[in-house]
């Protein structure tokens, strides 16, 4: 049995220069899209190492900023059209362009074993491993 291929369009041309407040949180919601997070998730700044701390639905959560290495950048996709069935194209629009966001665990902060840690780490890695030797 053959798989059709699937096509995914991303659209540079809708990005905005606005700053946005990305969290990356460490369960997942019904929803999908903005949230009002200066009125319903308050993050107190201690001042040990830049941990922030909060809770969601009375679940301790700390955290700390995040930096995109350099050379890379953050994208935040919203698909243009939902496609009904798996093996549509899609087409999203890049909304937003970030280069740090706060990474949340629950009752500590994330680690380097952490997987969105590993694939940072990861990007500075393939760029040594793709360099040219010097001999």
């Amino acid at each position: 049995m053959t798989q059709a291929s699937q096509t995914i369009e991303v659209t540079l041309s809708s990005v905005t220069e606005t700053e946005v407040n990305v969290q990356q949180l460490p369960f997942s919601t019904d929803y999908n899209g903005p949230a009002n997070m200066k009125e319903y998730f308050t993050v107190v700044d201690s001042a040990e190492d830049g941990i922030k701390e909060s809770s969601f639905r009375g679940r301790p959560l700390q955290g700390k900023e995040t930096l995109i290495p350099a050379g890379y950048s953050g994208i935040i996709l919203k698909e243009s059209a939902s496609s009904s069935e798996d093996q549509e194209d899609r087409r999203m629009m890049i909304q937003h362009k970030f280069n740090k966001f706060t990474h949340w665990g629950l009752e500590h902060v994330p680690g380097a074993d952490n997987c969105t840690q590993k694939s940072l780490a990861w990007l500075e890695l393939s760029r040594v491993l793709h360099s040219p030797v010097d001999e």
